[in-house]
């Protein structure tokens, strides 16, 4: 008997979020048509702290977009962290200067959220509390408005692990209960997790399944949810809304009938986030969560909406806008036209559906292969990655497409059984599909992946079920396999995947955290920070280490180019306004009497000060408010010296300062911008150079390599673009391996002075 008659309760319309800019872009691929606005859009506030006064176009182009959206009826949006956080980097944006801008757009009576992973906060790792106590601060302060709860941090983890999500919501609840005077407090949501019902092993220590037993049951999401209000109450504050996360949208509208009532018992409201991969079942879900009595639900807008996005708001509202807030379906055809012009008109957009030639990643992949993707669970962001892999896969096993995925699925459902049925959200889903497509190619376990073998090893915390706390056990077989490989790379018979040394291979229980505290980082990026012209101790600095700490983990330097990148602009800017006053600045000074004079006035700090003040992210007085100021000082000192030509001493003796400096920042920069772009599909290539009992090539096929190598070197010397290709990321890696000096399996020796790398990810 159907569950979808349930009635609300009416006291409370049901709320919509829009996720277009940050899950749709996730969802899409399609960032770098967002992020050029964004970053020309804070080159202009910038400016106008540096004392311009022209027009800011791309301000403007936010603000109307932000207006549009608020007038269609959304309560709020989405758009900082999980994924967002990297690729804001990747563009060299700083992720806070990017909240603050969208907070000044949207205004401060709209609610913007943010994706936070638990212990692994934005970042890949379990960090310590200090860091996320600084991310969480950094988040309200930049994001939040004072007194009110217009900032959402959504906080999840990829086990569901209560330890793993506590640092984050601990952290949160404390900072609301501060009680200090110009709070900006959070809205904490905690998110479950979603995946189906399912049953997992129980084994023996022979490795025998002895039972059975149930797992993401309602009792298992009850139990779940409780532990998060707690945590919350422990730290002296509350919890206030709870989240359905169903990142693969498996969750259907009777599971979600039977799921939502209990879960609205425990006193909060209870939102819902869900892919429409099967867009005319997430439709239906939602509609089954309104007339149930859902708090709120998120959808995308066109051209961003469909494909492994979201749903529009358009399907989901007939029937049912009695229910909702009201939206303005005029306003929604602005917003969706002027999103148009920055992603490419709906309807061509799915002209080229299921072809390579598609303008969005998720349309790449024809609908029948999304939906064979979403019958295994893979998330929607992750499709068009996990599709690229089996392509690959295909070529080299020399198999049909419709054999690789029927392989994959008999693949990933065979680890899965072995794991305890993961939930795949980041970053498990990558690292379990990954496996899966290595096990493919490979041999089982043959090859294993860094970070499975640090999730069999314990390294991302206990995964628990909470329908009855007890742990869910990994295969025997697994872990033994997991640690025979981390055995063969330490003693030399395996290769590690990546170059990468992996964990001892000790297997714990316990909860095994790499404490990444703030300390260690704040000296060890000490140097940058006051090269970039910030106080060490201060709020940017912590903003700035939580970036260092969280860099996506294919580029390992680009807050050295964020910080630095930011101000070799300002210096080029200040070097041609220099130029302009007094010419090229190569030319010297005549009077050998002025350059005696200038160098006793300017000794000591005094030229550095200046420096600093012009350099400084909050800008003082402007580079002519500053010149005419020190040549008043400078004329008072020699009284009768011509006043122009005082102004222009000052200028040219800046001016020298500023491209000393310049140089040495692009000394820093090419040393930092080698980062070679590493992606999961270099597993499939070791099919190559692996015997068939998966043990590294032996001394002669390993010079092979290492000759390749020597070549990849040069052709990356006469062009770094061509050597980043997807069919060369195998000989990038290894050179990533030459470059960094692990050349004990290739026999290179690593250049002395690595050449400038642009990242090609930009």
């Amino acid at each position: 008997m159907t569950k979808h008659g349930a009635q609300n309760s009416g006291k409370d319309l049901v709320r919509i979020n829009t996720l277009t800019l940050r899950d749709g872009l996730q969802s899409t691929g399609v960032w770098n048509d967002f992020f050029p606005i964004v970053k020309r859009a804070l080159k202009e506030l910038a400016d106008a702290r540096n004392g311009a006064t022209g027009e800011q176009p791309n301000v403007e182009r936010l603000h109307k977009i932000a207006k549009m959206t608020r007038e269609v009826g959304y309560i709020g949006q989405e758009m900082f962290w999980g994924q967002s956080f990297q690729k804001h980097m990747i563009a060299e944006i700083s992720p806070f200067e990017a909240m603050e801008l969208y907070r000044r757009v949207y205004g401060d009576e709209f609610q913007l959220t943010g994706l936070g992973r638990g212990v692994n906060a934005v970042g890949f790792r379990p960090y310590g509390q200090d860091v996320i106590d600084a991310l969480v601060v950094r988040f309200a302060e930049r994001g939040g408005v004072t007194g009110d709860k217009k900032i959402k941090m959504r906080i999840f983890d990829a086990l569901n692990s209560q330890d793993n999500c506590a640092s984050m919501v601990k952290a949160a609840a404390r900072y609301n209960a501060s009680g200090e005077a110009g709070v900006k407090p959070i809205w904490i949501e905690a998110a479950l997790c979603y995946q189906p019902p399912r049953e997992i092993n129980k084994w023996d220590d022979n490795g025998n399944v002895t039972e059975r037993v149930p797992l993401f049951t309602n009792a298992y999401y009850l139990n779940y949810a409780r532990k998060q209000i707690a945590a919350a109450e422990s730290a002296g504050s509350v919890l206030d809304s709870l989240v359905i996360k169903d990142m693969a949208g498996q969750l259907n509208a009777n599971r979600l009938a039977e799921l939502l009532p209990p879960l609205k018992e425990l006193g909060l409201p209870v939102y819902l986030h869900m892919h429409a991969t099967n867009y005319e079942s997430t439709i239906e879900t939602i509609q089954v969560a309104v007339d149930n009595g859902i708090a709120g639900f998120e959808v995308a807008d066109w051209p961003l909406a469909d494909g492994t996005s979201h749903a529009s708001v358009r399907d989901v509202l007939p029937g049912r806008e009695d229910k909702m807030v009201p939206i303005d379906l005029n306003a929604l055809t602005a917003l969706e036209t002027e999103y148009e012009t920055i992603f490419g008109q709906k309807d061509k957009l799915f002209e080229t559906e299921g072809t390579p030639q598609s303008h969005r990643d998720d349309l790449k992949l024809s609908r029948k292969e999304r939906l064979i993707l979403w019958q295994l669970g893979i998330p929607g962001g992750a499709m068009p990655a996990v599709m690229d892999l089996l392509i690959k896969s295909s070529k080299l096993k020399k198999i049909t497409m419709n054999e690789a995925i029927a392989t994959f699925e008999e693949e990933l459902e065979r680890l899965q059984d072995e794991v305890g049925w993961v939930p795949l959200v980041t970053p498990m889903a990558d690292i379990i599909y990954t496996q899966a497509i290595i096990n493919m190619q490979n041999g089982r376990y043959n090859v294993v992946e860094d970070r499975f073998g640090k999730m069999i090893l314990g390294k991302y915390g206990r995964y628990v079920n909470h329908d009855n706390d007890e742990e869910i056990q990994f295969a025997p077989h697994v872990i033994q396999a997991v640690i025979d490989y981390c055995q063969g790379v330490k003693d030399g018979t395996k290769l590690a995947l990546g170059g990468k040394p992996y964990p001892p291979p000790v297997y714990s229980k316990e909860k095994a955290t790499y404490a990444l505290e703030m300390d260690g980082t704040r000296e060890k990026l000490r140097p940058l920070l006051e090269r970039a012209q910030i106080d060490p101790e201060s709020p940017i600095a912590d903003e700035a280490l939580v970036m260092k700490l969280m860099e996506p983990p294919a580029s390992t330097n680009l807050t050295e180019r964020i910080l630095l990148g930011r101000q070799q602009e300002r210096m080029a800017e200040l070097l041609a306004s220099i130029e302009e006053t007094v010419g090229p600045l190569e030319q010297v000074f005549a009077d050998q009497d002025q350059l005696a004079f200038i160098a006793d006035y300017y000794q000591g700090e005094r030229v550095a000060g200046l420096v600093r003040e012009l350099l400084q992210p909050v800008q003082g007085r402007s580079l002519d408010q500053l010149l005419e100021a020190e040549a008043v000082s400078m004329a008072a000192k020699r009284p009768g010296a011509p006043w122009e030509e005082t102004k222009r001493e000052v200028a040219r003796i800046l001016g020298a300062a500023l491209q000393t400096r310049y140089v040495e920042n692009n000394v820093v920069m090419a040393k930092a911008a080698k980062d070679i772009p590493f992606e999961p599909s270099l597993a499939l290539y070791y099919a190559d150079y692996l015997d068939s009992n998966g043990h590294a090539p032996e001394a002669d096929v390993r010079q092979q390599i290492g000759e390749r190598v020597q070549q990849t070197f040069q052709a990356w010397l006469s062009d770094p673009l061509a050597t980043a290709t997807p069919d060369a990321v195998y000989e990038n890696r290894m050179l990533h391996a030459a470059l960094s000096g692990d050349s004990r399996l290739y026999g290179v020796v690593p250049p002395a002075a690595p050449p400038v790398y642009q990242d090609t990810l930009q």
